[in-house]
């Protein structure tokens, strides 16, 4: 959760959002009470990008005993988000969407396939976490319920 997030939602709509210096001690205090499980931001290498919750810890389990670091990666500006990217000793990335729905709209994996184009062959795969039932899409996307995953 973003600290914007949290300072909106310490207040209403209409009103205007708490002072960052406020909400960075309620986020830790989310943090210690287990409320909030902060992943660390990816930052890939000028080589890597050309251009400038049960899942979750499903696979930050998994890839820690795969020793492989998880981070979740958004631009600058915040129009392109992944939610986990896990990267091994290789370099080579796999990148997660974690959706709640039952079966993953049509675009859930738009930002997915943006890192592919910007990474190539450095992207290892692209994965949503969701629905009853393992399956690739036909944009090259795997959909495997959480359940599924592991070693």
């Amino acid at each position: 959760m973003s600290y914007e997030k949290i300072r909106a939602a310490a207040v209403g709509a209409e009103e205007p959002p708490i002072a960052r210096s406020t909400a960075i001690p309620y986020r830790e205090a989310l943090v210690r009470l287990f409320q909030l499980d902060p992943v660390p931001a990816w930052s890939p290498t000028a080589s890597q990008l050309k251009e400038g919750v049960a899942a979750r810890e499903a696979v930050r389990v998994y890839a820690q005993a795969a020793e492989a670091e998880v981070n979740h990666f958004r631009t600058y500006r915040g129009d392109r988000e992944v939610d986990l990217i896990v990267k091994g000793e290789s370099g080579r990335a796999l990148a997660v969407e974690v959706k709640l729905a039952a079966t993953p709209a049509g675009d859930a994996g738009a930002h997915l396939n943006w890192l592919q184009g910007e990474l190539g062959d450095e992207l290892l795969d692209k994965l949503i976490t969701t629905g009853p039932s393992a399956y690739r899409r036909a944009d090259g996307i795997a959909v495997v319920p959480a359940g599924l995953l592991g070693p």
